[in-house]
């Protein structure tokens, strides 16, 4: 299902662009899970075995490869914080855009959860995508110049 999807899109990507993925090995997933003490919903396990370490180089200006994903959980946290945004208490942040703005799942929203963004000083967080499969597949439209910049909603 979303797993596959992502697979295909990675791929696409790939062919289209003439780059290469850089995937994260199991180890790196389990070590990643642990260090963030949960289980990653299966879609998220899937983009980072098919281009976790960001080989397509996508998202310029925008944190969300392994390893760094670990330290944008505090950074993320903390805008939140500071602007009174209160996350759900299982969240992970799967990207952080110039320290103004990241992306989110609520990790008790299934294997292939909603994403959610928040914009610094908005106050509030506004769906960006209805799964995390979906916002894959905007992201690589974006980056095959298909679809608007993500970060211009």
């Amino acid at each position: 299902m979303g797993s596959d999807r992502i697979a295909s899109l990675v791929a696409e990507l790939s062919a289209r662009r003439g780059t290469r993925a850089c995937p994260c090995s199991d180890v790196e997933i389990d070590t990643l899970e642990r260090s963030l003490g949960a289980k990653l919903p299966r879609a998220y396990r899937s983009l980072l075995a098919c281009d976790g370490r960001g080989g397509h180089r996508i998202l310029e200006g925008t944190d969300w490869t392994y390893p760094s994903i670990v330290e944008i959980q505090r950074w993320a946290r903390a805008l939140a914080e500071r602007d009174g945004l209160a996350l759900p208490a299982r969240t992970l942040i799967v990207a952080m855009h110039q320290g103004y703005q990241f992306f989110f799942v609520d990790l008790d929203d299934g294997e292939d959860p909603r994403v959610w963004h928040y914009l610094e000083r908005r106050g509030r967080a506004v769906e960006f995508a209805p799964t995390l499969t979906a916002a894959v597949e905007e992201l690589v439209e974006s980056e095959l110049g298909n679809s608007d910049d993500l970060f211009g909603r």
